[in-house]
């Protein structure tokens, strides 16, 4: 129930305005940390912070501090504890919790010390909101401050921070690289386009955007693009991928482009956006031009699940995410396939079969996918963006 609790409140942050983001992503940190999901709780309650702008306006000093304490930065939480006491920061019950918390960590911590314990670099200060920030507008240069970039990879930080385990130099490749791939990604919401609708693919969306409605996702066999079509696609795939694991293909729109092996497949997943648009009511919903191709990992290679927009990713206002699989043999068939999804916020799990010419469909926020026996197939991914306001002016 805390897990999707924090779901839910992640999507009400997605929807409300900067003055209610504060009160929001706290709660979302307290759903966070009863369900056993420290590290996002951080995350949340920075993303708190920066939802404030330049003011500085502390999370909850007792909710952070009880977030440091479940990761074991004992003495991280002894000291904003301290702090906050000191300060004035607790009232009320909160003070009463904070002295509780602060003697149950000095106890712990007096039983641990030992002086030939190695210092851990956990013992390093978090930094601080002047300081995260330094750090983002760093990693965005030469994008300056306040610039969508700015914007986009300054929630993330702290987690990254998190992730590093407060390594300086690790923090700021970190940043550096998730700064270069949310430039890249905010770059093609630029280029989107409306998407247009096809009347075979309308035909097919009406038998399945009921199972979309209720799953979170669905898949959809094309039968506008036969059998035979499918190894001169892989054929395609192979002579662009070469050694590379995965590689974007610009301009897929445009038949006589560089994606032009795959125009009538990018048709085919802008049309499934269009119906999308039309169902949902999503009228800002445009669709990327690139196609991401790719070759998956085997299952000892490849990672956990995956999210297309979420996570430590910086907001690159992916909507709508759009799958298929071509078999890496060039055969008309592949070899047994799933794909593997957990959806509306973690509420449903399913298990859908690959096969050759079938398209997935599902929501891009906070949804995990992975697929199992990929290593037989070419997996080519396609986006619908929904821009944000910043993102419109630009255009504009």
């Amino acid at each position: 129930a805390h897990f999707d609790a924090w779901l839910l409140w992640g999507k009400a942050c997605e929807d409300t305005g900067r003055s209610s983001a504060v009160a929001l992503h706290r709660r979302r940190a307290a759903c966070a940390l009863a369900a056993g999901l420290a590290a996002s709780a951080l995350a949340d309650l920075d993303a708190a912070m920066s939802a404030t702008g330049d003011h500085d306006v502390p999370s909850s000093s007792l909710l952070r501090s009880q977030v440091l304490e479940s990761l074991g930065r004992n003495s991280q939480a002894m000291e904003l504890a301290q702090q906050a006491l000191d300060g004035g920061n607790g009232i009320g019950d909160d003070t009463e919790q904070l002295r509780s918390l602060l003697d149950k960590l000095r106890q712990g911590d007096s039983v641990r010390a030992s002086p030939s314990a190695p210092v851990s670099h956990w013992h390093a200060k978090l930094p601080t909101p002047a300081e995260l920030q330094h750090s983002v507008i760093r990693a965005v240069r030469p994008d300056p401050k306040d610039s969508r970039l700015y914007m986009a990879v300054l929630p993330v930080a702290m987690g990254w921070w998190q992730e590093v385990g407060g390594d300086e130099r690790q923090f700021a490749n970190a940043l550096g690289r998730a700064a270069i791939a949310a430039r890249t990604e905010l770059a093609a919401v630029d280029s989107c386009l409306r998407p247009r609708p096809i009347r075979a693919v309308r035909e097919l969306w009406d038998l399945h955007e009921a199972r979309l409605k209720q799953d979170g996702a669905c898949s959809i066999d094309l039968q506008q693009m036969p059998l035979e079509q499918w190894p001169s696609v892989a054929k395609a795939c192979r002579a662009l991928l070469g050694d590379k694991e995965s590689i974007t293909i610009a301009a897929c729109n445009q038949e006589d482009g560089p994606g032009q092996p795959f125009a009538l497949l990018w048709a085919i997943f802008c049309a499934l956006a269009a119906e999308v648009a039309r169902d949902f009511g999503i009228h800002e919903l445009g669709m990327l031009t690139e196609l991401r191709l790719a070759r998956p990992l085997s299952g000892t290679k490849a990672g956990g699940p995956e999210v297309d927009n979420g996570g430590l990713l910086p907001d690159n206002r992916r909507e709508v995410s759009f799958r298929i699989f071509v078999p890496s043999a060039g055969g008309h068939t592949g070899p047994p396939a799933s794909m593997m999804l957990r959806t509306k916020d973690g509420e449903r799990s399913l298990s859908l079969k690959v096969r050759t010419g079938r398209a997935f469909v599902w929501w891009s926020r906070q949804t995990f996918h992975q697929v199992l026996g990929a290593e037989g197939y070419f997996a080519i991914a396609g986006w619908a963006v929904v821009p944000q306001k910043v993102d419109r002016a630009r255009q504009s």
